[in-house]
């Protein structure tokens, strides 16, 4: 049994893994399609989303850091 910390921690990483996958296809397609304002968007939200994965896996690894 994996403990609240390493659960969270998997769950931080497959979060990223979604969101950072769907807004990479999105862009793909909507470029794809010559619309490339929105491709643009969808990176920029991947960057956000990427970003914000970084933020709350240091706040994850100080609040269990005495585990």
């Amino acid at each position: 049994m994996e403990s609240d910390a390493d659960n969270l921690r998997q769950a931080v990483r497959d979060e990223l893994n979604d969101d950072v996958g769907l807004y990479t296809r999105l862009a793909s397609e909507a470029e794809a399609r010559g619309e490339n304002t929105l491709a643009e968007h969808f990176r920029a939200i991947k960057a956000q989303e990427e970003r914000h994965h970084a933020t709350f896996e240091q706040a994850v690894e100080k609040a269990f850091k005495a585990n």
